[in-house]
């Protein structure tokens, strides 16, 4: 999928290994932004994404990853949204909503019937995102906030 972007195309597309790179860069400084550090038990998915999820997309522009979201399949019934980050100068445009849509799609066509995710409380604007597509905050946990959605009575 093509996108425009202040005269240049973004495409989403499916993760691909040559992205590995761009991806890790992405999570690295989207977690620094936050003032979060690499956490090796954490983080061990981020040199070879493609074998901890199940499906990953990324915003590509100019060639570099600018956006990404996956899932992991815990169950047969449930998936976990997770690595879904946005560049600085991406955010406020849409694209994060690109981002869930094609995540939530996803996951409803597989047949899952409820999607989670967790997410810190500093991260303000991806708290707003989740809960503007129905997300339902279930638990908090120091600062870790835990949501969910019932894919089986949604159209996304």
């Amino acid at each position: 999928m093509f996108l425009n972007f202040e005269n240049s195309e973004l495409q989403l597309v499916p993760y691909d290994p040559k992205y590995q790179p761009s991806f890790a860069s992405l999570v690295n400084d989207s977690h620094s932004e936050f003032g979060f550090a690499l956490n090796p038990s954490l983080d061990q998915d981020l040199s070879q994404p493609e074998a901890f999820y199940r499906n990953i997309w990324v915003l590509v522009y100019d060639d570099k990853v600018v956006g990404s979201v996956a899932l992991k399949s815990d169950t047969i019934d449930e998936v976990v949204l997770k690595r879904m980050y946005l560049r600085p100068p991406f955010r406020g445009k849409g694209f994060g909503n690109l981002l869930l849509r094609t995540a939530l799609a996803e996951a409803k066509e597989a047949g899952f019937h409820k999607i989670t995710l967790d997410t810190n409380r500093k991260q303000l604007s991806a708290q707003r995102t989740y809960e503007a597509a129905g997300f339902k905050l279930t638990k908090e946990d120091g600062e870790v906030m835990f949501y969910e959605l019932d894919l089986s009575s949604r159209d996304v």
